[in-house]
């Protein structure tokens, strides 16, 4: 009695990938069509599914043809050809979230190293993924700064995914040295609660004032053990108390620009605001920042010249905005220009009140003068 099945010779153990031309269009899928065999010396038939395929055949999605082969004694085997389309894809791969790693010790940076060993990346690609890169690989990062990272991933098809990360590195929580002393300042720290606790006192050199202060006065911090400081874990920087541009919180200053005797002064207001971020922001992304609030001048405009027009008739327009990092900041640099139908001061520094009520700075600012500038 014939039990043994028909035997097919060149049945294709992978998927067939159709290729793509030159102009990046589909080809047909090709391959030798399987030859059958059977013991007996005879095959009663072969079918195949879809009925009647004939390579080469252009197709649509990926596809499976079947070939069932017979012989008399009612045996029968199959070959199955996967026809499959090319992955034009990219793989799907998330990055870790940025984050700081602590020193324990009194070091002026750290080196990090950066691999699917240390680094939880995770990638998703219906191919296999060939290759897998960090950038950079290992990196010296100094002390309250960060390092961006890009990790890309290839599968086989060359499809090429990517995805960025920020590693900050920064001093163990509460401890002497890891309160940044401010240049032109001086840091006296002192340890209390059996060295559970830390009280620091910080104050800038004579000729020398906090950028978020008009008096040069002390300032504390402290913390207990594993915490942070308290108030804040940024000391401000100490300015000359005669410069005009240094700004913490947020503050603001005018330029007046002399033109001919026809033509009104132009002032312009220049405010600096900062942005606490939880995490760090790329130099890339600012360049976005500020084509985003670019999008809202218009309105700003339209708005501050209605509320500056009490008394008399003021121009407001928005003529810049950058910003660039700060310490752990995000800092913005505005450029307003004013100009009233009437050149008197207090107009001008009329609309300056509405423009800090209208941004909600109020107290927290101060403006530094008129600065001519020509």
């Amino acid at each position: 009695v014939d039990t043994e099945p028909p035997t097919f010779s060149n049945c294709p153990t992978q998927p067939i990938t159709v290729s793509v031309d030159q102009n990046g269009q589909l080809t047909a899928a090709d391959f030798s069509v399987p030859q059958v065999s059977d013991n007996s010396g005879f095959v009663s038939w072969v079918r195949s599914e879809p009925a009647n395929f004939k390579p080469p055949y252009f197709i649509t999605r990926d596809s499976d043809v079947i070939y069932t082969a017979y012989d008399f004694a009612g045996n029968e085997n199959r070959c199955v050809v996967k026809l499959r389309l090319p992955d034009t894809q990219a793989p799907l791969i998330t990055c870790p979230n940025s984050y700081y790693v602590e020193s324990e010790q009194d070091v002026p940076s750290l080196r990090l190293f950066f691999n699917e060993t240390t680094t939880d990346v995770t990638i998703n690609d219906v191919s296999n993924i060939s290759e897998v890169t960090f950038d950079p690989k290992e990196a010296i990062v100094k002390m309250n700064r960060h390092i961006t990272v890009t990790v890309s991933a290839t599968d086989v098809f060359g499809n090429q995914a990517s995805c960025k990360f920020q590693a900050v590195v920064r001093p163990a929580p509460c401890k002497t040295w890891s309160l940044p002393e401010p240049e032109n300042g001086v840091k006296i720290c002192s340890t209390k609660a059996n060295g559970l606790a830390v009280d620091c006192f910080v104050q800038c050199s004579p000729g020398f004032q906090f950028v978020d202060e008009q008096s040069n006065k002390i300032k504390n911090y402290s913390c207990a053990l594993g915490k942070s400081w308290q108030p804040s874990p940024v000391v401000p920087a100490c300015v000359p108390i005669s410069e005009l541009s240094g700004m913490w919180i947020c503050s603001a200053f005018y330029r007046m620009t002399l033109t001919l005797a026809k033509e009104p002064a132009r002032y312009e207001l220049f405010v600096n605001v900062v942005y606490p971020v939880a995490t760090p922001v790329g130099d890339e992304c600012l360049p976005g920042y500020s084509n985003l609030v670019a999008t809202s001048f218009d309105n700003l405009d339209t708005t501050l010249s209605q509320r500056c027009s009490s008394s008399v008739q003021v121009f407001v327009r928005f003529l810049d905005a950058r910003f660039y990092n700060y310490r752990n900041n995000v800092t913005a640099n505005y450029t307003v220009q004013i100009l009233p139908t009437v050149l008197q001061d207090v107009f001008y520094e009329l609309c300056a009140g509405y423009s800090y009520a209208l941004f909600g700075w109020e107290h927290n600012c101060y403006t530094i003068g008129f600065v001519p500038h020509t």
